[in-house]
């Protein structure tokens, strides 16, 4: 089920392993980037991904799984986030915890308030934890984006969260994640009917 809508929907893991262990576990460590994007843009109101309608977001801060093969991009982008105003919540490694009907994000304890910065080195960060997640970012090569893509979800702990391809390359990519999160929580990035 969709968050929120009350449809049915199929829900897309990368293989039976992935969907097993995501609806078995509470707690899993993924390989991911993680920032949390300020629900103040974010119309009143509105459930994250996996929340009841009474869970409402507006000015909380959601939270974006970048996720991609090492050297794709994911710290550069969650970078070029952060210089507008996004926090980061986990580089390269991500806690995600089933709360019940919602996922939280935040970071290993060894790397909490540490980014990657190619050229620069591991630079400390303030950072958030315990973020809701309201949108999950595949971050694929150039060219392979579809430029109007079939709405996507994928099912973590049995809580369908929307989920988009972006090239992290493209210099509007921090805008479009952005755009993306708003969408996803004001429930028009999956729009079933």
């Amino acid at each position: 089920m969709l968050a929120g809508t009350g449809k049915q929907i199929r829900c897309r893991c990368r293989s039976r392993d992935d969907a097993e262990n995501m609806t078995q576990a509470q707690e899993l460590i993924v390989h991911a980037t993680a920032v949390a994007i300020s629900g103040a843009d974010v119309a009143a109101g509105v459930p994250v991904a996996g929340g009841s309608s009474d869970d409402r977001c507006a000015g909380s801060p959601l939270g974006v799984l970048l996720r991609g093969v090492s050297g794709r991009g994911k710290s550069d982008l969650a970078l070029r986030l952060i210089d507008d105003g996004a926090q980061l919540i986990a580089d390269d490694q991500t806690v995600m915890r089933c709360a019940g009907d919602r996922i939280l994000l935040s970071a290993p304890a060894a790397i909490a308030g540490r980014l990657e910065v190619r050229g620069l080195g591991i630079v400390p960060m303030p950072a958030v934890s315990d973020v809701p997640l309201a949108l999950l970012i595949d971050l694929v090569e150039p060219g392979t984006v579809e430029r109007l893509p079939q709405p996507r979800v994928e099912a973590l702990f049995g809580i369908a969260v929307p989920l988009l391809e972006i090239d992290p390359l493209e210099n509007s990519a921090p805008a479009k994640v952005r755009l993306a999160v708003r969408a996803a929580a004001c429930g028009i990035l999956n729009r079933l009917d």
